[in-house]
């Protein structure tokens, strides 16, 4: 289970500067935003924990294709 300390520890560690995801919240927003968010975010797993059940938006993503620059290897 999920408690509000764990979460709100885990977002002080997460990096900045990153692009943001497809809602367009970056880290900064979790790390500025009132600490009554991780109270909510806390009820919220705890309950997906519970009933076995993930909202779709948790699965949807996206890939970032990085080009090889072939040109650069040596030989």
């Amino acid at each position: 289970m999920f408690d509000v300390g764990l979460l709100s520890n885990l977002a002080l560690e997460i990096g900045t500067g990153k692009a943001a995801v497809l809602d367009g919240l970056t880290s900064e927003h979790l790390k500025n935003s009132h600490p009554i968010i991780f109270t909510i975010l806390c009820k919220l797993f705890n309950q997906c924990l519970m009933i076995g059940w993930t909202p779709a938006a948790f699965s949807v993503s996206y890939t970032v294709p990085v080009p090889k620059d072939v040109g650069s290897r040596s030989l």
